[in-house]
């Protein structure tokens, strides 16, 4: 009984993994690079175990093709000290069309990584169990 819990689960991680890989892939193909700065870094807490941790997400402001500055938070933060952040240089990138919609460059794949390793572990645990 459990084998199929388990096997449902890795099913529909795996499908979550895929529509964010697939989402990702199509943001990348209109996106274009540029630079941008950190000039800001939001603070949020994240419980972890019962432990309060403080996570650093940057404010990045970038400029499109045309010269308009925008900003942006990202998604990607950090438990190091803010100091790391701010006045540093990273690549962007945005949608031409809609230039709100930006996210760095780097490291914006953890959630898939995340999806489909889950979804294997669910998987195993299904096969097995």
């Amino acid at each position: 009984m459990y084998n199929i819990i388990f096997i449902i689960i890795s099913s529909i991680t795996f499908i979550l993994g895929l529509y964010y890989y697939i989402k990702n892939l199509k943001f990348k193909k209109d996106a274009i690079t540029t630079s941008g700065e950190v000039i800001d870094v939001i603070e949020k807490e994240v419980y972890s175990f019962e432990e309060k941790i403080l996570y650093y997400f940057p404010v990045i402001q970038f400029s499109d093709q045309i010269g308009n500055e925008y900003k942006f938070s990202s998604e990607n933060g950090e438990g190091n000290s803010k100091r790391n952040f701010i006045g540093k240089k990273v690549e962007v990138l945005y949608n031409p069309r809609n230039p709100e919609k930006a996210q760095l460059k780097k490291g914006n794949n953890f959630i898939i990584v995340l999806l489909f390793s889950m979804s294997l572990l669910f998987l195993f645990f299904g096969i097995i169990g």
